[in-house]
């Protein structure tokens, strides 16, 4: 139940981001999304670690991109759009009512119990080794590229020998 709820604040941000032009409310629909992600992984692991090394990542990032974005953008008033607000709550109420409906909860409770079952089952431990296996550890070892191609992007575009990226004065 925790995770249909997160999936449907997730979707509502995502239709948000691409609704979205400001770089004010793109940055802290991504910060959402990156929590809204972290607490969805953390249901599936059962383990925070790997919650607080993707939020650490990627508001860091965020912050170098904000930091620049900022920077370069003109100074446009922000103006909040009332129709936001019925797009992000249609997802959210959907799964209200079919969490409260009774027929539906009833179907949906015993698929949970089953599935609690089976994660009570597992070891922890072996929920963690799952990552680095043979079918999830080329996504981990894509991850880890992608960060150290972006590690050598961002030094080599933050040259100091070749001059700030923007003067200050």
């Amino acid at each position: 139940m925790t995770l249909t709820i997160l999936m449907a604040l997730s979707l509502s941000t995502s239709i948000l981001f691409s609704l979205s032009a400001h770089p004010l409310t793109l940055g802290l629909i991504i910060m959402i999304q990156t929590f809204l992600m972290s607490l969805m992984i953390n249901v599936y692991n059962q383990s925070f670690w790997y919650m607080y090394i993707l939020i650490l990542t990627l508001i860091g990032g965020l912050l170098i991109l904000f930091l620049y974005v900022i920077s370069i953008a003109s100074n446009n008033q922000f103006q909040f759009n009332k129709n936001y607000i019925i797009i992000i709550m249609l997802p959210i109420i959907l799964i209200l009512i079919i969490i409260w409906d009774p027929m539906i909860l009833s179907k949906s409770m015993n698929i949970n119990i089953h599935h609690e079952q089976n994660l009570l089952l597992m070891n922890p431990l072996n929920l963690n080794f799952k990552l680095f296996n043979f079918p999830s550890n080329m996504i981990s070892i894509m991850l880890m590229t992608y960060l150290f191609m972006m590690l050598i992007i961002v030094m080599k575009i933050t040259n100091p020998f070749l001059g700030p990226v923007r003067k200050l004065f």
